[in-house]
């Protein structure tokens, strides 16, 4: 579902808000994985390993990615051969 925009309708076009990809402050795994062309289970596996960015836990327990971090990983990663 890489990309996958809900359809924008009544009030929350009318207000403007609309969540665009890319301008989260805050990422899911699934963001990671479809901004680097990835699938999630190698996202996941990062984090395991210590390779990923740097996550943090949501109340609910989910792993989140700010995207500050994810910027700098990025800049840092070599992810030619982690397919």
């Amino acid at each position: 579902m890489c990309g996958y925009r809900w359809p924008v309708v009544g009030p929350q076009l009318a207000r403007g808000k609309v969540r665009r990809m890319g301008t989260k402050s805050v990422m899911t795994v699934d963001d990671v994985a479809c901004e680097l062309g990835f699938d999630r289970s190698t996202v996941y596996r990062w984090i395991h390993l210590g390779k990923g960015p740097r996550v943090f836990r949501s109340p609910g327990g989910h792993i989140r990615i700010r995207r500050s971090d994810f910027i700098e990983w990025t800049g840092q990663a070599n992810l030619s051969d982690e397919r």
